[in-house]
């Protein structure tokens, strides 16, 4: 099945567009990444969507990386910590434009992973490194927390999506 939607413009690679990935078994959420840097641009209501899907769905589709993609400065194209306050070379504030609404996303930093999000359209892009981070968050305190809370049934995955999910508010 092929998707006509537009083809967003990835916030972190200098020039390259966000493909779209196709989750679940009939494709039915669709997700913008970059095959470059691994990010993932989720579009309001797509992580509760998300949540309905066992996370191996989302790694078989992205899969993983053995090595964090460095970014260019949008300013100078100087190599680029994702992480940076600033560029060292230009001083370019190291900050995304929203690829829906195209205005600034809010940088934002919960139990030290960075996000970026975009109060307007209310959008949050992963860098791929975060992504997997929030993965690994299902078993973490919070995750057994909601574990207890929900009750028999939740998945070894669920803790980390009930975080992502949050992450998102």
């Amino acid at each position: 099945m092929r998707d006509l939607s537009p083809r967003l413009p990835c916030p972190v690679c200098v020039g390259v567009q966000l493909g779209k990935t196709r989750i679940g078994a009939g494709g039915e959420l669709v997700l913008d990444h970059c095959a470059r840097c691994g990010g993932i641009w989720f579009e309001l209501g797509e992580v509760q969507r998300l949540r309905r899907l066992q996370p191996d769905m989302l790694w078989s589709r992205i899969g993983e990386r053995a090595a964090v993609s460095r970014t260019q400065c949008h300013s100078c194209h100087a190599p680029l910590d994702r992480d940076a306050e600033a560029c060292a070379s230009c001083g370019w504030r190291n900050a995304l434009e929203c690829p829906q609404c195209l205005h600034a996303m809010t940088a934002e930093v919960h139990d030290g992973l960075r996000l970026d999000a975009c109060r307007n359209c209310r959008g949050i892009w992963f860098d791929r490194a975060e992504l997997a981070a929030i993965w690994r968050a299902s078993v973490d305190a919070s995750g057994r927390r909601a574990a207890v809370a929900a009750g028999p049934g939740l998945t070894p995955g669920d803790g980390a999506l009930i975080a992502l999910d949050a992450l998102t508010y």
